[in-house]
């Protein structure tokens, strides 16, 4: 079934809310919002998103909101109907969660107002459409690599076979071919024997701007639990499956999985290392900072395919990847892996990394960053203000994330300033009258800086500057002290339930720490320090970093150097794989919203007695150091 109407392809609105549920109820629903339709035409084909649809899918039934001009052409045989925009909520409401309070007679009657009426009559019209359940007979494979493809036939081989040729066995290998007319078609048919393998084939939409449709046919025509994207023209490692799929057993809370790149060329040569979240993030501190700098490689992504539905898919754009990570940070559970998942190419035809279509993507980032604002309160961007809530943290809070978002763009900056302003902060106006210059607005520059002069007398240098006279620099003004606080206590109190980047709690310090070939001694030295100097009760763990593919030969190395130890009542040792200590995120983030915010972690090798020292002396600070007090210690090499 269809859903033509305003807002019907977004959890924003309360239309798409209704159809996201019913979704995630098991109902076969499409959403169309007819604005955003007309709107796109990039490239002029297709010039109408609802033929596209039509066309794709053939749905049955096609119900229109009265808010849309009638004058659409649909196709013959496609059964149409028009309805009440509140009435369609309500009925969708209804198919989640029946309540039984409008049920209809034979008649056809119900007992209730006019508007109970037509919800039931809606409901009777959408009964035969009522989704049949799973087949017993049904295959669902655990993992599912979905692949999108646009004229990219020197590659298509390259990213089909890296996928096939996994170390982990259950899972299957979608491709949608969006519309291609190179050989790519021609490619993709020599798979069709294979059966992990399902081609399908639609018209181009892609080049609208539109890869929220792409990717979303790829998600219906799936059938894994975890889905895991990969780019048509990109490289999947040998073992991705096996280590993000382990993620997931690992971690039943898990919703996405993220990991490392290396770069290459069009000769699929090494060319450098690729992406990785270029600062640590958790559970309470993704959303500001995922707003101004992305932390997720989508070609690396895992997903719960609950996770996607409960939260409407991908919604419009080209950049509609990073819109999930938007509108779900810090609602999801997000893991990062310091492996390298995939190889990631760089060439002049690619759609992210070309000039032409890295510029489409930087516009239509800042349209969402836009959006998100507009749309997500101040306290999902800090939850910590939920912990105390209060007028100077939460203005506080409305200048932070100003200030950071001011680094990229002037209008994001004031848009963020927007709770500051109301509540007449004269270091939100002082800021704002910054970005109104930045942006090129004189006239609303110079009110900014009159109103902050009312509210601070002090504020009178930036009408100095404005005009020119002397040599005056004026900078941003910062949060005072009140947000810093609010967020220390938060962190405090929940930091046994928020989890970091890699899984581990706000309390947890963390130490990865590595051994080096023919240096048993140091190895054994720093397990006897261990045993003797930390307890199970202490809320710390060594990380002992591993080759990809080695874990055993790492915890055999491992058993060796503490032979005749008693690690029982020590605290938390474990192996991770790490393909390369430079993979993890670096200590902090440069574009923090507060001073100091960031992670407390000793990263480096066993190489010498001078590293054991700083190991121990770590160790030792570790155990009292405040959750807040940042940074990160590398060992001598």
């Amino acid at each position: 079934m269809l859903v033509v109407g305003a807002g019907a392809e977004g959890v924003h609105h309360r239309l798409g809310r209704a159809l996201t549920g019913a979704r995630a109820a098991g109902w076969n629903l499409l959403g169309v919002d007819h604005v955003v339709a007309a709107a796109s035409r990039l490239k002029g084909e297709p010039g109408d998103i609802v033929a596209w649809t039509l066309e794709t899918f053939a749905p049955v039934l096609v119900l229109v909101t009265d808010e849309v001009d009638p004058g659409q052409e649909l196709p013959s045989g496609t059964e149409t109907r028009s309805v009440d925009a509140d009435v369609l909520v309500r009925a969708l409401a209804e198919l989640r969660e029946p309540t039984g309070l409008l049920q209809a007679g034979d008649d056809g009657d119900v007992d209730g107002d006019p508007g109970d009426l037509a919800v039931a009559a809606l409901q009777a019209v959408l009964a035969p459409l009522r989704p049949k359940g799973l087949q017993v007979h049904e295959y669902r494979p655990r993992a599912s690599i979905v692949i999108a493809c646009h004229n990219l036939d020197g590659y298509t081989h390259e990213v089909v076979r890296s996928s096939l040729e996994q170390t982990f066995d259950d899972f299957e290998v979608v491709v949608v071919d969006d519309g291609s007319t190179d050989r790519t078609a021609e490619l993709l048919e020599t798979y069709a024997s294979n059966p992990k393998v399902r081609v399908v084939t639609q018209p181009n939409v892609g080049g609208t701007g539109r890869m929220d449709l792409v990717q979303n046919r790829l998600i219906r025509e799936s059938r894994g639990e975890l889905i895991a994207w990969i780019g048509g023209d990109d490289v999947n490692a040998p073992r991705r499956l096996e280590v993000q799929v382990q993620a997931f057993d690992d971690d039943p809370g898990l919703d996405v999985c993220h990991g490392a790149a290396y770069f290459i060329d069009e000769q699929s040569h090494l060319t450098g290392r690729g992406f990785r979240p270029p600062f640590p993030y958790d559970d309470m501190s993704m959303l500001r900072q995922i707003i101004h700098t992305n932390l997720v490689g989508a070609p690396s992504v895992m997903v719960r395919r609950s996770a996607m539905e409960q939260h409407g898919l991908f919604e419009q754009g080209l950049a509609s990847d990073y819109h999930f990570w938007l509108k779900t940070a810090g609602i999801l559970r997000y893991r990062y892996l310091p492996q390298v998942l995939v190889h990631y190419r760089r060439h002049a035809a690619s759609l992210s990394t070309s000039t032409a279509g890295a510029e489409r993507t930087i516009r239509d980032s800042m349209r969402l960053r836009s959006l998100v604002l507009a749309s997500r309160p101040l306290e999902d961007f800090f939850p910590e203000l939920r912990h105390a809530p209060g007028r100077a943290a939460e203005t506080e809070a409305s200048v932070a994330l100003g200030n950071a978002l001011l680094q990229i763009d002037a209008h994001l900056a004031l848009q963020a300033y927007e709770v500051a302003l109301g509540h007449g902060s004269a270091d939100a106006f002082h800021n704002a009258a910054i970005a109104h210059v930045l942006a090129g607005e004189a006239d609303a520059a110079r009110a900014s800086v009159r109103t902050a002069i009312q509210l601070d007398p002090l504020c009178s240098v930036l009408e100095d500057a404005l005009s020119g006279r002397g040599d005056v620099q004026v900078g941003l003004r910062r949060p005072r002290g009140h947000l810093g606080g609010v967020v220390e206590a938060a962190r405090n109190a929940w930091g046994g339930t928020v989890r970091r980047w890699d899984g581990t709690t706000l309390q947890t310090q963390r130490a990865y720490l590595g051994f080096v070939p023919g240096r048993d001694d140091l190895a054994r030295g720093a397990l006897e320090m261990w045993a003797s100097r930390t307890h199970s009760s202490h809320c710390l763990r060594w990380v002992v970093p591993s080759v990809p593919g080695r874990a055993q030969e790492t915890f055999d190395r491992l058993v060796a150097a503490a032979g005749g130890l008693d690690l029982a009542d020590a605290a938390d040792i474990a192996i991770e794989e790490v393909d390369d200590l430079g993979l993890l995120p670096p200590q902090e983030d440069p574009w923090s919203v507060l001073p100091g915010e960031g992670e407390q972690r000793l990263t480096g090798l066993l190489a010498s007695e001078e590293a054991l020292e700083v190991f121990t002396r770590w160790v030792s600070q570790a155990q009292w150091s405040s959750l807040q007090s940042g940074g990160e210690a590398w060992l001598p090499a």
